[in-house]
């Protein structure tokens, strides 16, 4: 996959990671023109070096003619959040950073039709805490 940047792209900002305390991370998030939303997060240090918090992580799911529109939303940053379902299907995206704030919207489409499934969301605190 190819990114194009534009001619009229610039630095916004520089921070050093030394910028950063201890228990600090960089989460960003951008947009386009076209409204598609994303983000990342820089770690200076091993994820297990932080406090995570319980990020209350919400999913409202919604069948639309047989695929699952799922959306979720954190009250605090959600690393590596992935869905797991109880039946075999695809989902459009998966093992993202979630950010309070920010809804992620993502499909699911079972292999085989007629039985709404059951969705399990784990992220790096329900996995390094257990769930809530």
């Amino acid at each position: 996959m190819t990114a194009e940047v534009g001619a009229a792209a610039q630095v916004l900002a520089r921070i050093s990671r030394h910028d950063l305390a201890a228990q600090e991370m960089l989460a960003f998030t951008w947009a386009t023109p076209e409204g598609v939303r994303s983000g990342d997060v820089f770690a200076p240090r091993p994820y297990k070096h932080y406090d995570l918090q319980d990020a209350k992580i919400d999913l409202q799911a919604t069948d639309k003619a047989g695929v699952f529109e799922i959306t979720l939303s954190a009250q605090a940053l959600a690393l590596f959040v992935a869905l797991e379902a109880d039946q075999p299907g695809r989902f459009s995206n998966n093992a993202f950073a979630l950010f309070p704030g920010y809804p992620a919207t993502l499909r699911f489409t079972p292999t085989t039709p007629g039985v709404a499934p059951h969705f399990t969301i784990r992220d790096l605190h329900s996995a390094t805490y257990g769930a809530a």
